[in-house]
């Protein structure tokens, strides 16, 4: 069975995004391969999940040992395995951070903070724009559905001030220079309503474009937290685990959450599995309910593979690397973009292993080009380099395995260069 033909009956039987022109087989490291054979550079990683690599024999090894003694269990009981597991994660967490709630993905993390936030203080959160928190019902209303042409949810929409895009700064400032309005929108909307309590906050804008915003933002959303006594969520199910040179986002910008959520990477591609990081005190308000986020969070399977992939991540620091190979890869993307490209490369920012790359068809005019987004996508992919993109393709999205060696930069910036080469080529990019 070929790939078309494959494609053409998960189209007709599967209710789900069906993009890719090839066929998934299997993947080794920082690539992948399809049904036919042909091999892909991988620097997307599932959306950011597959940051240790591809078929792991540490990993594999842990899920082999596992499945002799026990896959699941039930939810109310206490396993050896989450023990392990949420010992670990929380050695490393961030010290206002003393309890684990389980989760089985993203959305379902961003529920468990949510409810136990909700729990304690009750009130509205204040949510930022352009950021993706989930599919359930409760996350697609915190999720920016009109940039991201989401499904409507039943769910109330909460307050929601713009994000920190200094490249397309709402308030048309330009930083350093402004007085930081995007902050001043938090605080404002704050005080104009009493009943907001917290803030969920995606501190790199992942889905909208790898979106970075400046560290003093931080800081003045730090200290707005401790002068107005607000909750601070972190959705981290994106830059958690490593992805931004530190193993948390809260690490790399001195914030100090109440809460964060993980996923994605957390499991490494193995297993579904999430988890909510709280403090004492939401910890304390989750325990005074009668409730299981999910049966299946946190089966002994689960945690087995999530804590051999945790030890990989620390064992081989690969938050470190993250770092010094995302600097290196900045770099020489910013390089071959303003070379082939520079009338096109609005902007190409990150932090660590995400990275984005800013198309517009004018510099002056910034407006977006996302039909070049999309031909730079499909001749990367065509040429063996998988590459991301935002959901509104105004922005490339780079998230190569945390384990990316040289060599293997090396080819994948040759096959850019030649896809860039040949869109340089075309003027239209309407």
């Amino acid at each position: 069975m070929n790939s078309s033909e494959i494609t053409r009956r998960c189209a007709a039987a599967m209710t789900a995004d069906i993009g890719a022109l090839a066929v998934f087989a299997t993947g080794s490291g920082c690539h992948i391969k399809d049904i036919e054979g042909n091999r892909y550079i991988d620097f997307i990683t599932g959306y950011g999940v597959v940051s240790t690599g591809w078929q792991r024999p540490e990993i594999l090894a842990a899920i082999k040992a596992q499945l002799d003694s026990a896959t699941f269990a039930p939810p109310w009981m206490p396993t050896r395995e989450a023990m392990h597991f949420a010992e670990a994660l929380l050695a490393i967490a961030p010290a206002p951070l003393k309890s684990c709630a389980r989760a089985i993905s993203g959305a379902d993390a961003n529920e468990v903070a949510v409810k136990a936030h909700f729990a304690q203080r009750g009130g509205k959160l204040l949510v930022i724009g352009r950021a993706y928190h989930g599919g359930t019902s409760r996350s697609l209303a915190l999720s920016d559905g009109e940039a991201f042409r989401l499904p409507p949810s039943p769910s109330p929409s909460p307050p929601r001030v713009p994000p920190a895009y200094c490249y397309r700064c709402p308030y048309g400032k330009t930083y350093p220079g402004c007085s930081l309005e995007c902050a001043e929108a938090v605080e404002d909307a704050v005080r104009q309503d009493p009943a907001i309590t917290g803030i969920l906050l995606e501190p790199v804008i992942g889905s909208g474009g790898a979106i970075v915003p400046p560290q003093v933002y931080f800081d003045a959303i730090t200290d707005i937290c401790s002068r107005l006594g607000l909750t601070l969520i972190l959705d981290e199910v994106m830059t958690g685990c490593g992805r931004l040179g530190t193993f948390l986002a809260a690490d790399a910008f001195g914030l100090h959450p109440n809460a964060v959520t993980l996923a994605k990477s957390l499991g490494g591609g193995y297993v579904p599995i999430g988890a909510a990081l709280l403090d004492a005190e939401l910890s304390e308000s989750l325990k005074r309910h009668e409730d299981v986020s999910s049966t299946m969070a946190w089966t002994p399977l689960a945690c087995a593979a999530a804590l051999a992939n945790l030890r990989l991540i620390q064992d081989e620091s690969l938050p470190a690397r993250a770092a010094e190979m995302g600097e290196k890869l900045l770099g020489k993307l910013r390089e071959v973009f303003d070379r082939h490209l520079p009338g096109h490369c609005g902007e190409v920012r990150g932090k660590g292993m995400l990275i984005g790359v800013e198309l517009v068809k004018d510099l002056q005019t910034k407006e977006p080009a996302p039909n070049l987004a999309k031909r730079i996508v499909l001749r990367c992919f065509r040429g063996g380099l998988l590459l991301g993109a935002s959901w509104d393709w105004h922005s490339l999205i780079v998230m190569p395995p945390l384990t990316l060696d040289d060599p293997t930069m090396g080819e994948a910036m040759e096959i850019l260069e030649t896809a860039l080469r040949a869109c340089s080529g075309k003027r239209n990019f309407t």
